[in-house]
């Protein structure tokens, strides 16, 4: 897990299970039942179950395969604070695949595959809570964290 802002996390699911596994024990560890998941990843390939994580897990089943519209963003960013706002101690999780390959992610080219769409959610996300003044920077911020 990665910390981008306080209580903000990321979390990169990658091919090394052991990692994994050990990451999700020191999250429930950390944070006992004060975590929540959302699952960026595709359901249908899942490589994890939400009992892993205590079933403190939200699918986001309307990921879109397209630039995320402002409203799909908007309403995350307000589930994200909402779900922060319940709780001192309660953190947020951004679960997501980790892929060989970079985001695509500029001014000319928006979005352009899935590792895009969550750097672009995670900016939006940053920007949304005053942790950084714009979502370029939380890009960059996203960046150089991982």
């Amino acid at each position: 897990c990665v910390e981008l802002a306080p209580r903000f996390y990321v979390l990169p699911l990658g091919a090394d299970k052991t990692r994994f596994e050990g990451t999700v024990r020191k999250l429930k560890q950390n944070h006992e039942r004060h975590f929540l998941v959302w699952n960026l990843t595709e359901q249908d390939k899942r490589l994890f179950e939400p009992r892993d994580f205590d079933d403190q897990v939200l699918d986001v089943s309307n990921f879109p395969d397209y630039v995320p519209t402002m409203e799909f963003t908007f309403e995350l960013c307000n589930e994200v604070r909402y779900w922060l706002k319940q709780d001192k101690q309660n953190v947020a999780v951004f679960l997501y695949e980790d892929a060989p390959e970079a985001p695509v992610f500029d001014e000319r080219t928006l979005c352009l595959n899935k590792e895009s769409r969550v750097a672009y959610l995670v900016s939006a996300y940053l920007a949304y809570s005053g942790h950084v003044s714009t979502a370029f920077e939380g890009l960059a911020q996203f960046e150089d964290r991982l």
